[in-house]
């Protein structure tokens, strides 16, 4: 959450802002210049949790910060962030009937986020099958809710970066 923000104005007259941002392990210093800072200006402004990307500056004197490039609130972080999707399942608990239904469950869940089907023989072999880009998802809380419906407790599913 952002603690504080200070708006300065640039030699060329553009907007940028230095904000303090804050979450449970401690507060950083996030800076905002005039490119980022018209882009997400609004999103400065509401009381929401934030996400927010950019790059880390390490300095002598421990005073860390970060150039942010993209802000997003915290509940549409799944836009920007697209950990791997790995879908593990046993080959005897795996039919076309599932298949079909994880492909209609992708299509309906576009986004960046690769999927990886583990298929496992058990006791011999696992076959890892990376579908293909036309089968990217969007790792959204309600592609995991529809994804695990669709496959329940014979299948394994987790999210890796």
């Amino acid at each position: 959450m952002i603690s504080t923000i200070k708006k300065i104005i640039t030699k060329k007259g553009d907007p940028m802002a230095f904000i303090s941002f804050e979450d449970l392990s401690g507060t950083i210093e996030v800076i905002l210049f005039p490119e980022t800072f018209r882009n997400y200006d609004t999103l400065l402004e509401a009381d929401h949790p934030l996400l927010i990307k950019g790059k880390l500056t390490f300095e002598t004197d421990n005073n860390n910060k970060i150039i942010a490039s993209e802000i997003v609130p915290l509940d549409q972080a799944h836009e920007i962030a697209t950990p791997d999707i790995h879908l593990k399942c046993s080959i005897s608990k795996l039919g076309m009937e599932q298949v079909e239904k994880v492909k209609n469950t992708i299509k309906n869940n576009p986004g960046k986020s690769k999927i990886f089907l583990h298929v496992v023989i058990p006791g011999k072999s696992e076959t890892i099958i990376t579908l293909g880009d036309s089968y990217l998802a969007s790792a959204s809380g309600l592609f995991t809710t529809e994804i695990e419906s669709t496959l329940g407790e014979q299948c394994q599913f987790k999210l890796t970066n």
